[in-house]
């Protein structure tokens, strides 16, 4: 799977142990990653003043990479509006995303904004070196595996009114909610689980 990870570039020379954390666990964890600018930073830093122009360009390398992504890893530990922005472009196309913060440097708490973003395709967990590659294994475990199909539904204007309703009482897309409320109805069907053994 290609993910793409986003960080802060502010004292990137600073932070970029944590961020190669990220990316090595990505990697072991057997997915590819795209617009892999992160190894280029590494392999930068190893040059004698080599400086760090090799931050991708964030709107054409950054959100091309994005969309060509089934995922987004983001790190939120330092303030960035860049990363912020490419949170809300992946949750806009539909893509799953993981926010990350740290226990051991920056703001260690998430951010107000994304904090408050109710997206059911957002996660957001706090790490540490110890914890870090088993958080982001299990949110690829819970990546979702079914393709979403489209078909229309025609629908009574009282169905159209709770859909609104509920769509504004979670914080989520009428068609997010409906789904929500048939994989409930799915759970608690007891004629439809003797079918499915």
């Amino acid at each position: 799977m290609n993910v793409y990870i986003s960080c802060s570039s502010a004292d990137l020379e600073k932070y970029i142990h944590y961020y190669s954390k990220i990316r090595n666990s990505v990697l072991q964890l057997g997915h590819n990653i795209s617009g892999d600018w992160l190894d280029r930073v590494v392999k930068r830093l190893g040059k004698i003043n080599s400086g760090l122009k090799v931050i991708p360009n964030i709107k054409e390398e950054g959100i091309k990479a994005i969309e060509q992504s089934a995922c987004l890893v983001a790190d939120v530990s330092m303030p960035s509006s860049s990363v912020g922005y490419q949170i809300a472009h992946a949750l806009t196309k539909k893509i799953p995303t993981l926010c990350l913060y740290s226990e051991q440097f920056g703001r260690k708490s998430p951010p107000q904004i994304i904090d408050a973003t109710t997206s059911s395709l957002l996660r957001i967990e706090s790490y540490n070196d110890a914890t870090l590659k088993d958080v982001i294994k299990h949110f690829f475990e819970d990546f979702p595996s079914e393709k979403l199909i489209k078909f229309n539904f025609i629908i009574t204007p009282e169905i159209d009114e709770y859909l609104e309703w509920g769509s504004e009482e979670s914080g989520i897309s009428k068609s997010e909610f409906l789904r929500e409320k048939v994989a409930d109805l799915i759970k608690s069907d007891p004629k439809y689980k003797a079918k499915k053994r």
